[in-house]
C-alpha cells in the first residue's frame, strides 16, 4: 500500500465521519433562544459541529500517520492510555523511543477540550508510565501560523521538562517522513478541508458593515500585491503581452500604487468591490447563481475605461467608438453623448487609435515598445474587449445563467487582466495622476470611530473641574501588533489642572483600524481621526487651544510631535 493511498483512505473516512457528524445534529432550542445572543442557529450549529469535529480528526490523523509510520517501516506500538491511545501512538527512530500526541489549537493556541499545561501534564504522567525517551505534542496547524507557532515556541522555551516538545503537523512529518510527505500532506489537507466543507454545509460570513468592508478592502489590496499580480502575469507574460512591456506595466501599477483604483472610491471600485465579495463568498456557495457577480466585473471594466477617458477631456487628442465613425476630439460634449452609454461595445474602440498615430502616441506610455507606439498593448485591450463582449456580455449574459464556477473565474480572470493593462500603459502628466490619486483615496475618517472616541474623551473632560487646565498632551501608540492579529492603538489624552497635579490626569481610547492595512495607512487613519477630534469635536476650547498636536511613540520607542 502506497502513501497516496492510505490518504485517500484517510480522506474517505473523515468524508463519512463529518457525515455522520453532521446527520446526528439536533438543534439546540435552548442556545437559540437566549437574550441578548448575537449568534444565530446556524453558527451554534457550527460550534456543535466542530466540536465533535476536531474530537474526531485528531483520532484520523494519529491513524493516519501511524499508517505511514508502517509504510516507512518505523516500528511503532499503541500508547497505553484508554483517554489518549488512539489520539498518539508511541514510535523507534534513532534508537530512542518516542511518544506522540495529537491535538487540536482553538483560540490563542488552548486545545480544544484542555489546555496545554494540561496537555504536558499528561506528557510527564505518560513518561513515569512507560520508560520512553520523550513525548512529542503535534498541534495539527499550519508551520506558517506565526502567531500560534510562536506561543507553542514560548511554551516549550519555558518548559521545565526538555523532553516535551511541541511542534505543528507538517514540521512534524517533515522530520519523520521527509520534505516530500509534508509537502503532500499539506495537498490532501486542502482537499479534506473542501470536501468536509461542501458536506458541513454552513460557513460564518461577515456581514458587509462599514468596518468589514473596510478590512475587505484592505485584504484585497495586500492580496492583489502578494497574488494577483503574479497570476496576472502567468496569463499574459511571453503571449499576449511582450514581458518588456508588462514589466513597464508592472512596474507603474506596484511602485505607482495605481493599483489602489480599484479598491478607492469611486464608482467603478465599487462594483469592482461588490464583485470580489460576492466571489469570495461563492467560493463557499458553489451552484448559486453568479450572473449578479458577473453583472458587477463587467460594470467595473466599463466605468473604469469611461472614467480615465475623461481625464484627456479637451486636449485635442481624437478617438473614434465604432468601426466605421470617424475620429472625434475627446470633449466635454462627447462625453456627455456616453456618460449614461458606456458599454463595452463602443468601449473596445476607444482606446485602440487605428487611425490617429498621435493620439496613442500621447496616451500611452512612451517606453512600450517604442517603435510601435504600444501596439501589442492596443491590440490585446481591443482583442480581449473584443472577446468579452462577444462571448459574454452578448453570447452568454442575457441567454444563460452563471452557474459554472470555472466561467466565473474566467471572467474575473480577464477583468483583472484588463484593468491591469489599462491603468499601467496609460501616461498621466502631473494633474492627471492627481486626479488618479483622489481615485484612490479610501481611509477616510470612521465616524462612528470618532463618534466613540469623542464621547469617551469628552465625558473625561466634563467630569474636571471648570478651573482652565495648565496643560494638555495627545500621545498615540500602537498597543499590539502580529501577522496573526489586529492592530491596536492607544489615544491618550492627559491633562495637567495646576502646577502640582501631577502625574495628569488621563483618559485612554483603544483604536482598532480595519484589518489588512499598511502601517503607513493606519497613521493616516489615526491622524485624521486625532485632527477632526481636536479641531472639531473637543468639547473644552481652552483644551483645544493646548493641543496643538499630538504624540506618536513609534515601536521602537521613540517620539515625535506631530503638528494639527
Amino acid at each position: 500500500m502506497n502513501p497516496q493511498t492510505i490518504y485517500n483512505e484517510f480522506l474517505q473516512q473523515a468524508s463519512m465521519e463529518m457525515r455522520r457528524i453532521k446527520n446526528g445534529y439536533s438543534p439546540n432550542e435552548f442556545k437559540n433562544k437566549l437574550l441578548f445572543a448575537t449568534d444565530d442557529s446556524n453558527f451554534v450549529e457550527m460550534c456543535q459541529l466542530q466540536k465533535q469535529w476536531t474530537e474526531a480528526i485528531t483520532h484520523l490523523f494519529a491513524d493516519l500517520a501511524k499508517r505511514l509510520a508502517d509504510y516507512y517501516q518505523i516500528e511503532t506500538e499503541n500508547l497505553q492510555c484508554p483517554r489518549w491511545g488512539s489520539r498518539g501512538f508511541i514510535y523507534r527512530k534513532d534508537g530512542k523511543r518516542h511518544a506522540c500526541i495529537i491535538c487540536w489549537p482553538g483560540n490563542f493556541a488552548q486545545p480544544q477540550y484542555t489546555s496545554q499545561d494540561y496537555v504536558h501534564d499528561f506528557a510527564k504522567t505518560l513518561k513515569i508510565i512507560d520508560p520512553i525517551d520523550d513525548v512529542i505534542v503535534i498541534w495539527l496547524i499550519d508551520k506558517n501560523n506565526e502567531f500560534v507557532n510562536g506561543i507553542l515556541k514560548s511554551h516549550s522555551d519555558h518548559s521545565e521538562d526538555t523532553a516535551i516538545s511541541d511542534i505543528s503537523a507538517p514540521d512534524w512529518f517533515a522530520e519523520l517522513f521527509g520534505k516530500e510527505e509534508e509537502k503532500r500532506l499539506l495537498e490532501e489537507a486542502k482537499v479534506v478541508q473542501e470536501e468536509c466543507k461542501l458536506i458541513q454545509g454552513m460557513a460564518t460570513v461577515a456581514m458587509p458593515t462599514e468596518y468589514e468592508l473596510a478590512s475587505f478592502r484592505n485584504e484585497m489590496i495586500q492580496e492583489y500585491r502578494e497574488k494577483e499580480i503574479v497570476n496576472i502575469e502567468k496569463r499574459l507574460s511571453g503571449n499576449s503581452i511582450d514581458q518588456s512591456d508588462f514589466e513597464i506595466i508592472r512596474e507603474n501599477m506596484l511602485d505607482g500604487e495605481r493599483f489602489k483604483v480599484l479598491f478607492g472610491n469611486s464608482d467603478f471600485a465599487s462594483s469592482f468591490l461588490s464583485s470580489e465579495w460576492r466571489y469570495k463568498l461563492s467560493l463557499i456557495s458553489r451552484g448559486i447563481e453568479q450572473t449578479g457577480t458577473v453583472a458587477g466585473y463587467i460594470k467595473s471594466v466599463e466605468q473604469l475605461m469611461f472614467r480615465l477617458l475623461s481625464l484627456w477631456a479637451d486636449n485635442e487628442i481624437k478617438i473614434t467608438s465604432s468601426e466605421e465613425s470617424q475620429c472625434r476630439q475627446i470633449a466635454r460634449d462627447f462625453l456627455n453623448e456616453y456618460d449614461n452609454k458606456p458599454t463595452l461595445g463602443s468601449m473596445k474602440y476607444l482606446y485602440s487609435f487605428k487611425s490617429n498615430f498621435g493620439s496613442r502616441n500621447l496616451i500611452f506610455d512612451k517606453r512600450l515598445k517604442t517603435g510601435e507606439h504600444g501596439k501589442k498593448v492596443r491590440e490585446f485591450l481591443f482583442q480581449t474587449l473584443n472577446t468579452f463582449v462577444d462571448k459574454t456580455r452578448n453570447d452568454k449574459f442575457h441567454k444563460a445563467n452563471f452557474e459554472d464556477y470555472q466561467k466565473v473565474d474566467a471572467v474575473r480572470n480577464d477583468v483583472l487582466d484588463i484593468t491591469f493593462v489599462l491603468l499601467g500603459s496609460l501616461r498621466f502628466n502631473e494633474e492627471q495622476y492627481k486626479s488618479l490619486k483622489l481615485l484612490m483615496s479610501q481611509n477616510e475618517v470612521d465616524l462612528h470611530e470618532l463618534e466613540a472616541m469623542s464621547i469617551k474623551l469628552n465625558t473625561f473632560l466634563d467630569s474636571l473641574s471648570d478651573k482652565p487646565p495648565i496643560n494638555a498632551d495627545l500621545l498615540v501608540y500602537r498597543e499590539s501588533k502580529s501577522s496573526e492579529m489586529p492592530s491596536t492603538w492607544a489615544i491618550v489624552l492627559g491633562i495637567q489642572e495646576s502646577t502640582y497635579s501631577y502625574p495628569n490626569k488621563i483618559a485612554s481610547y483603544d483604536y482598532r483600524p480595519p484589518r489588512g492595512m499598511s502601517s503607513e495607512d493606519e497613521l493616516s487613519c489615526i491622524n485624521q481621526l486625532v485632527s477632526e477630534y481636536v479641531l472639531k469635536r473637543c468639547s473644552r476650547k481652552e483644551v483645544r487651544s493646548l493641543l496643538t498636536g499630538y504624540w506618536m511613540r513609534s515601536a521602537e520607542g521613540e517620539q515625535y510631535h506631530i503638528n494639527l
